[in-house]
């Protein structure tokens, strides 16, 4: 990756990030107190330890990328708006941009979950993220 490249997927890591280590432990926390949240956590863990489409994980690795699928739902729409509300109060970002990546990038996203924080974060800073190097 050259320089720009690295700063994308920085900026994409950041994003994601921000919903499945940040929003969505605070998400299942409010909704099942420490067990929700500690659920969160179990179920995120075992979606990165063995939600691979390997030959060795192909039994068990599906339903722990799916589960971390539905459970994360949730949390990162909610981190889409969290950024865009956001945006409002950062100098240089553009709220109504990143509100209008989100409806019109999200869902293009391989992963149904990681578009929606990732177009906000896109378009809150005018960047065109997971793709050609050109402004959004």
């Amino acid at each position: 990756l050259d320089r720009a490249g690295v700063c994308r997927a920085a900026i994409e890591s950041l994003a994601e990030n921000f919903s499945d280590g940040i929003v969505a432990p605070a998400f299942w926390t409010g909704v099942g107190g420490l067990a929700g949240g500690a659920a969160y956590k179990a179920a995120n863990t075992a979606d990165s330890m063995i939600g691979h489409r390997t030959p060795r994980h192909e039994a068990f690795g599906w339903a722990a990328a799916r589960f971390d699928d539905w459970i994360n739902l949730p949390a990162s729409r909610l981190t889409a708006l969290l950024i865009v509300l956001a945006a409002f109060f950062v100098k240089g970002a553009d709220a109504k941009n990143a509100w209008h990546a989100v409806w019109r990038d999200a869902k293009k996203h391989r992963s149904p979950n990681a578009g929606w924080p990732e177009a906000a974060m896109a378009g809150a800073l005018g960047l065109a993220l997971a793709g050609p190097s050109a402004p959004a």
